[in-house]
């Protein structure tokens, strides 16, 4: 697990060490953990950022989870992609929806969410209300996806 202190010292399980970085032009970096100095440069593509160091090549994607939060679907469930707050529920059970449509309204750290269907359905069972805190990836309702004939 990481932490920085204000001092810029890291603690990487348990070890400290003292942390410092910086950059120049649009691409270039230096990292400096202890007496260790890493520099190189860094390209993004789109979310996808390109690291080259030491003639290694290491790709990180970013991900939001927020952004995707209703493309979380499995087998019609919808899940949170974080941990929040309930604090608008827009269908009932029963109702017919179309892809897109607006389910749910999370709130986590002062942002809100519309948790949207990934597909059209029925909505088959509600499982949090509003003013319900929701942990990280529990099942927010059931859709029944539907069948093309």
């Amino acid at each position: 697990m990481f932490t920085k202190a204000e001092d810029k010292r890291f603690a990487i399980d348990g070890q400290h060490m003292r942390f410092d970085w910086s950059h120049s032009g649009e691409t270039s970096f230096a990292v400096q953990l202890d007496d260790a100095l890493i520099k190189g440069h860094v390209f993004t593509d789109g979310d996808v950022f390109h690291v080259f160091f030491e003639g290694a090549l290491f790709a990180f994607e970013w991900q939001n989870l927020m952004a995707h939060a209703g493309d979380a679907e499995h087998e019609g469930r919808l899940t949170a992609p974080i941990p929040g707050k309930v604090i608008a529920v827009l269908v009932e059970a029963g109702a017919k929806v179309d892809k897109g449509a607006p389910l749910m309204v999370m709130e986590t750290m002062k942002m809100e969410h519309t948790i949207v269907a990934p597909s059209a359905g029925k909505i088959g069972e509600i499982l949090f209300g509003v003013g319900d805190q929701v942990a990280d990836g529990s099942q927010l309702l059931v859709l029944e996806a539907e069948t093309s004939a």
